[in-house]
C-alpha cells in the first residue's frame, strides 16, 4: 500500500467517525428535554461537519494531486486550536428553568457520547503520530485535542444533567474568610 493510500484509508476512516458523530448528535439532540442541551448538541453536531468537511477536502487533495493540502491543513489546524470550549450550563435568567434531572436515557445518551468523542481522540492522536507530513501532524493532533474538548463538555453536562443542583453547588460554593 502507497503512503497516499494508507493516507486515503485513515481519511475514509475519519470520516465515517464524523459522519456518525454527526448522525449521534443530531439524534441526541432531537431527543433533549432541555434546550440549553440541545442547543450544545447541535453545536457539537455542526463541530462534527466541519471536522468532515476538513477531512473531505484532504481527501479530495491527495486524490487530485496525490498529497496533502498543506495550506488548508494549517488553516483548519489554527481554526481548531482558537476554539472556544463550549459553554453548557445556564447562567442568569435559564438557570432556574434549567434544574431538572435528565432522563436515564439522556445520560446514557451522553455516556455514549463521551465514549465516542474518547475512541476519537485516541484516533486522531493516533494518526498525529503516524503522519510525517508537519501540517497534517498539527491537524489530527488539533482534531484530537477538539475531540477532547466535546468529552469535557458532555462530561460537564452529565455531570449537570444528573444532580443540577449539587453542581451548581458545587461550582458556586461560598469563599469562606477570616
Amino acid at each position: 500500500m502507497s503512503a497516499a493510500d494508507a493516507q486515503l484509508a485513515v481519511l475514509a476512516e475519519a470520516i465515517e467517525v464524523e459522519r456518525k458523530g454527526i448522525l449521534f448528535y443530531t439524534e441526541a439532540a432531537d431527543k433533549a428535554s432541555s434546550p440549553k442541551a440541545r442547543d450544545v448538541l447541535l453545536g457539537l453536531a455542526d463541530d462534527e461537519r466541519y471536522h468532515e468537511k476538513v477531512l473531505e477536502e484532504q481527501r479530495g487533495a491527495i486524490q487530485s494531486s496525490g498529497g496533502f493540502d498543506v495550506a488548508a491543513a494549517e488553516q483548519a489546524a489554527a481554526y481548531a486550536e482558537n476554539r472556544p470550549r463550549p459553554s453548557i450550563i445556564p447562567t442568569g435568567e435559564g438557570k432556574e428553568q434549567a434544574i431538572a434531572r435528565a432522563s436515564n436515557d439522556e445520560l446514557r445518551a451522553l455516556d455514549v457520547g463521551m465514549e465516542t468523542e474518547r475512541r476519537s481522540f485516541e484516533f486522531y492522536r493516533k494518526a498525529a503520530d503516524e503522519v510525517q507530513e508537519p501540517a497534517i501532524k498539527r491537524l489530527y493532533q488539533s482534531l484530537a485535542q477538539w475531540e477532547n474538548t466535546h468529552f469535557e463538555a458532555l462530561q460537564e453536562m452529565h455531570d449537570f444533567l444528573a444532580d443540577p443542583e449539587g453542581w451548581f453547588l458545587h461550582q458556586e460554593r461560598p469563599i469562606m474568610e477570616g
